[in-house]
C-alpha cells in the first residue's frame, strides 16, 4: 500500500562535478565542462499545452507543447508543494528555495522542523540540490528540470529519512506512470475555485451551463461545466496551465488556442468559456466560490432514548461553494426539521445564520466533521450538538487485494452516521476470512477502526488505505474507493 522507499542514492559524473563545485577542498579538472551555482533566475518556456499532461495531483507527463507563451524569466525562488499520494503515501510537503541558492524541506510552511537542506547547483538547463548531510566521497544529491515554473525530479528526492523514487507505474494500469513534481506556489493568492452558469436556447429548448474553473498550485487549471439535454446529464471538461500577469488571466488548455481574459483581486474572472465539446466560447464572469473548500454533504445521527426530550434523528447537512447551506433533519418521532441560511469560514471555525432570522451560532469543521448544534425534533426548538461526517468518511467503500502467495481477496467497508463501521473481507471463493465491526474516529487524514482491535486507516481524495491482518504477520494491502 505505502511503497518501496529505500533507494542507493543515486551518483553520477554531473552529481560529482556539482559537488566538487561546492567543495573547496576538491579541484574541478580542467576537461570537464564548467559547473556553476545555479542562478536563482533562469528562463523557461512559458506555459504550454501538454499532450501528457494529466490533471491529477503528481500525474503530470509534459512531453511535447502544442503551443507556448514564449520564454519569460521565472525565479526559482518561492516555495513548492510536493504531493506523494500517488507514489504510495498520501502525503504533502513543501519546498522553499531561497535567494542564496539554498532549498529547505519541511513538513508546513513553518519549516521548522528540517527535512533535508542544502545548496543548488546547475549545469546547463539541469538543476541539482545537494544536501548538506552528503560527502565528496558520497555525494547526496537529487536532480530536477523547470517546466512550467515546476520542477519535475529526475533521480531520488531526499526527505527526511525518507527515499522518494522520481516515478512509479500505477498498481491498476501499467500504462499509468506518476512522476515527482514540486508544484510551485506561484499566483496562490488567486488559488480556488471559481464559479458561474449562463443558459442558451437551441431549438425550442433551453440548455443550462453550470461550470466551475479552479486555478491550482503548478500554475495547472481544471475546467469542468455540466448541462442536461435530452433527459441525460453531460460533462465537458477542460485543463491544462495558466499565467496571470496583473489582471491579465492567460489559459493554456491541452490541444487548444491560448484564452485570455481578467482576473480581480475581489475574486472575479472574465473570460472566453466554452461550455460543451460542441459550442462555441463566449465571454462569461465568473466568481471565486469563497467556501468551495468545505462544500459537500454531511450526515449525522443522534438518539435520546430517555428523558423528557426524546428523538431518533437522522441528518443531513449540505454546505454549498457560495456559502449556503440547507440542513435537513428526519426524527422518527416528530417528523421532518429543515433549515437554510448562510455560513462563513474562519479556519475551522463555522458561522451560521439562518434565513429565517434566528440567531447566529457557530460550530467547528475539521478531520472530515461538522459539528454544530442544529434543532433534532419538531416538538422542541432546543438545538443539540451534533456531529455531522463528510461524504468522504461515509458509505460503502471496497477494493480486491492480493497476498505475498497471489491469492485474492475482496475487502467490504461500511462507514455509517452513528460513527460505526463494518468490515467485511472474503477470498475468492467468497468464504469470509476477517469479520469486525465497532465505532471509527477520524483525526486528520487517519481514521482509527476501533473493533476487536485498532485498524489505523488513512483517508483521502482516493479512498481509503488500510492494511487487513488475515494471520499472524500476514497482511493484505487495499486502497478502498466508494
Amino acid at each position: 500500500v505505502f511503497g518501496d522507499w529505500s533507494s542507493d542514492v543515486c551518483s553520477s559524473d554531473l552529481a560529482m562535478m556539482m559537488f566538487a563545485c561546492n567543495d573547496t577542498t576538491t579541484d574541478v579538472p580542467t576537461t570537464q565542462a564548467p559547473t556553476t551555482t545555479a542562478s536563482v533566475t533562469t528562463t523557461v518556456s512559458g506555459a504550454t499545452t501538454a499532450t501528457g499532461a494529466t490533471t491529477a495531483p503528481g500525474t503530470t507527463a509534459a512531453t511535447t507543447a502544442s503551443g507556448t507563451t514564449g520564454s519569460e524569466p521565472v525565479s526559482l525562488v518561492g516555495e513548492y508543494e510536493i504531493d506523494i499520494t500517488n507514489l504510495g503515501m498520501p502525503l504533502v510537503f513543501f519546498l522553499k528555495i531561497e535567494a542564496n541558492n539554498t532549498f529547505w524541506l519541511a513538513a508546513d510552511r513553518t519549516y521548522a522542523v528540517d527535512k533535508g537542506h542544502g545548496q543548488i547547483a546547475s549545469s546547463g538547463e539541469t538543476y541539482m540540490f545537494i544536501y548538506s548531510d552528503g560527502t565528496p566521497t558520497n555525494p547526496k544529491t537529487t536532480t530536477f528540470t523547470i517546466e512550467n515554473s515546476n520542477l519535475h525530479f529526475s533521480t531520488p528526492l531526499y526527505y527526511g529519512a525518507s527515499t522518494l523514487q522520481p516515478s512509479k507505474v500505477d498498481d491498476e494500469d501499467p500504462e499509468v506512470i506518476y512522476y515527482l513534481l514540486g508544484k510551485t506556489l506561484l499566483y496562490e493568492d488567486h488559488f480556488g475555485e471559481y464559479a458561474g452558469g449562463h443558459e442558451v436556447t437551441a431549438m425550442s429548448s433551453t440548455i443550462a451551463y453550470e461550470y466551475s474553473l479552479i486555478l491550482r498550485s503548478g500554475t495547472e487549471f481544471a475546467f469542468i461545466s455540466t448541462y442536461e439535454m435530452g433527459g441525460e446529464t453531460y460533462d465537458y471538461e477542460e485543463s491544462g496551465f495558466y499565467r496571470i500577469d496583473g489582471t491579465v488571466l492567460s489559459l493554456y488548455p491541452d490541444q487548444q488556442d491560448e484564452v485570455i481574459g481578467t482576473i480581480t483581486a475581489a475574486g472575479e474572472i472574465t473570460i472566453g468559456i466554452k461550455p460543451s465539446e460542441m459550442a462555441s466560447r463566449s465571454s462569461q464572469t465568473l466568481n471565486l466560490a469563497i467556501t468551495a473548500a468545505c462544500a459537500s454533504t454531511y450526515t449525522g445521527y443522534k438518539k435520546v432514548a430517555s428523558g423528557e426530550f426524546q428523538y431518533e434523528t437522522t441528518a443531513t447537512l449540505v454546505l454549498d461553494k457560495f456559502g449556503g447551506y440547507v440542513y435537513t433533519a428526519v426524527d422518527v418521532q416528530s417528523g421532518t426539521v429543515e433549515e437554510t441560511g448562510s455560513f462563513t469560514q474562519a479556519g475551522s471555525t463555522l458561522t451560521f445564520t439562518p434565513s429565517s432570522g434566528g440567531d447566529s451560532y457557530t460550530g467547528t469543521l475539521a478531520s472530515y466533521q461538522v459539528t454544530a448544534p442544529f434543532p433534532v425534533s419538531t416538538t422542541s426548538n432546543e438545538r443539540v450538538s451534533l456531529k455531522h461526517y463528510c461524504q468522504t468518511v461515509q458509505g460503502t467503500f471496497t477494493a480486491t487485494g492480493t497476498d505475498a502467495e497471489e491469492n485474492t481477496f475482496t475487502a467490504t467497508l461500511n462507514l455509517y452516521p452513528d460513527g460505526t463501521f463494518d468490515l467485511v473481507m472474503v477470498d475468492a471463493d467468497e468464504v469470509e476470512v476477517v469479520s469486525d465491526y465497532g465505532t471509527f474516529v477520524v483525526f486528520g487524514s487517519m481514521m482509527n477502526l476501533i473493533g476487536d482491535k485498532i485498524t489505523t486507516t488513512i483517508v483521502s481524495a482516493r479512498g481509503i488505505n488500510i492494511n487487513i491482518e488475515i494471520a499472524p504477520e500476514v497482511t493484505v494491502g487495499f486502497l478502498l474507493k466508494k
